[in-house]
């Protein structure tokens, strides 16, 4: 309304809004055969416009989008308000008129009888008329376009340490948002997304600014930007910025060199998921960032992950997460290349072309064998177990091509670019070429793929109790598996405690198994393990 208008002279640029139409005003003037003035603006939405900037043949202003444009009287706009208009708008400032009325006890004829004193109430108003108490405000969509009168902010609003203006699309000056957020010293967080005007501005126009430098955290989703509109928003950020958030914009890569280094060195988070990068080259020019623990690249169109290895440089030193959900990866020597950032423990990566050739349980056996710091993959905590039972499944399965690569340097330099990190877990696990070629002579099975595997079933600790011999699928869950054994020795499923012993190698290695869903298979089982029973 009106009333809450904030005052301000109209002039070419400022954003206004028409029956919930939001746009920017192109002239300002009169029209002929008419009297008083008119504003020339370019709706947001194009649908609302009615021509493209001309009245009776003559040309008053231009549009980005042809017919997006019309002519309205000032009075029917609004102009936005201050940021103390929006919060009192959106949390109030104590009980009014109407409020209090309601606190009676009504009789049946609808009279007022004796008020109803509620407990608190008192209390409650006074906090919600403090501002200075207010530590998180949401202005979301608000058309908060102002600071207002200066020092305001700073005497009201004494802890507010996070702010949500997204969505504001009266907000169009940059010097607007460093005059708020420096007029708020504890401000941390600050959400700016989707205010197009802001991206639109022209910066270069605007003086030199820099944003509060209390901020740590700052999101600029859904902006429209490219990296050439991006990095001169940069410059306005504070050297103490830890998280910088770029959703859903258009960025496909980070400029020349020389050009890109405007993110704050002290950056922690970078979160560029939905965007457009294809080139893992344009990654590479982030590698400045020394102290980024966290790299979210979902959502792009990503085909492969390398690192020089020409170069004494070190990558991402202290990343420890690394996210890179439906991107175009579809081979494997980039896992292999994400497995030399030393520091990374938690990676999430799904839904693309490397994961869709086997299934769902293999595939993370194979990048948790791969990247052997991984402690997180897709959100689920890997466990000392699980490593052992991956490491051993990629062992097994890749264990033939290990020993024929054997027969010559070139094969063994071939094989050794595939699998990095083959030869370290088969001395971990005291595998040799001479002991797997002799027990393939002597018929041991070797491949997780076989359809039927003939295992031992032994119970510790109960000589009385047989060995039994059985020939089981790989598919067979532990589930069925307890059912066999509840069969072969009477001991209910309830109480049995069900691991397989593995001597392949000269190493004895028992594995429990207690996930009834899981397969053999999944436990990385061969012709000649030993499944154990025991039970309470």
């Amino acid at each position: 309304s009106l009333s809450m208008a904030v005052s301000l002279s109209v002039g070419m640029g400022s954003r206004c809004v028409c029956e919930g139409y939001h746009g920017t005003v192109r002239y300002v003037g009169e029209l002929p055969s008419t009297t008083g003035e008119w504003l020339g603006v370019e709706w947001d939405d194009p649908s609302r416009g009615k021509h493209s900037g001309s009245h009776e043949g003559v040309q008053y202003f231009t549009c980005r989008v042809p017919g997006s444009g019309s002519f309205i009287r000032p009075k029917k706009a609004s102009y936005g308000v201050t940021f103390l208009t929006a919060v009192k708008k959106r949390y109030g400032h104590g009980l009014n008129i109407e409020e209090e009325s309601e606190m009676y006890v009504m009789s049946e004829d609808g009279s007022q009888v004796t008020p109803v004193e509620m407990v608190g109430t008192e209390k409650i108003t006074k906090k919600q008329g403090d501002f200075s108490e207010l530590m998180e405000a949401s202005l979301r969509g608000m058309d908060v376009c102002s600071a207002g009168p200066e020092g305001q902010l700073r005497e009201i609003f004494q802890n507010l340490t996070n702010l949500d203006l997204s969505q504001n699309l009266l907000l169009s000056s940059w010097n607007v948002v460093a005059e708020m957020t420096n007029e708020l010293p504890h401000l941390t967080s600050l959400n700016l997304s989707e205010n197009i005007p802001l991206a639109l501005c022209d910066i270069g126009g605007q003086s030199a600014v820099t944003l509060g430098s209390s901020l740590r955290t700052v999101y600029l989703n859904e902006m429209g930007l490219t990296w050439a509109k991006a990095s001169k928003i940069l410059q306005m950020m504070p050297s103490g910025l830890e998280e910088l958030h770029l959703c859903k914009n258009q960025i496909d890569g980070f400029g020349s060199p020389d050009e890109n280094k405007v993110l704050p060195s002290n950056l922690k988070l970078l979160n560029l998921e939905v965007n457009k990068l294809s080139d893992w080259s344009e990654v590479l020019k982030l590698t400045y960032l020394v102290s980024l623990r966290n790299l979210i690249l979902n959502e792009n169109r990503l085909g492969t992950v390398f690192f020089p290895c020409n170069s004494d440089h070190t990558y991402f030193p202290v990343l420890e997460s690394l996210s890179l959900r439906m991107n175009c990866i579809d081979s494997w020597s980039s896992v292999n290349a994400i497995a030399t950032l030393l520091s990374l423990h938690e990676l999430k990566f799904r839904n693309c072309p490397l994961v869709e050739d086997d299934p769902p349980l293999q595939v993370r056996q194979l990048i948790v064998a791969r990247i052997g710091q991984l402690t997180s993959l897709n959100g689920s905590t890997v466990t000392k177990q699980e490593r052992q039972i991956a490491e051993w499944y990629y062992l097994n399965r890749y264990l033939t091509d290990w020993v024929k690569s054997s027969e010559s340097d070139c094969s063994q330099q071939q094989f050794a670019t595939l699998h990095p990190r083959y030869a370290q877990l088969a001395k971990a696990y005291n595998l040799s070429e001479e002991v797997v070629k002799a027990d393939q002579h002597r018929g041991g099975g070797t491949a997780l793929k076989d359809a039927l595997i003939s295992v031992n079933i032994q119970c510790p600790g109960h000589p009385e109790m047989k060995m039994v011999v059985k020939k089981l699928p790989t598919h067979m869950t532990v589930q069925n598996l307890k059912g066999l054994l509840q069969r072969l020795y009477k001991i209910d499923t309830s109480c049995q405690k069900v691991s397989y012993c593995d001597k392949r190698g000269g190493k004895e290695f028992e594995v429990e198994m207690n996930d009834n869903l899981k397969t053999l298979s999944f436990y990385s089982m061969v012709a000649g393990d030993t499944i154990l029973l025991k039970w309470n």
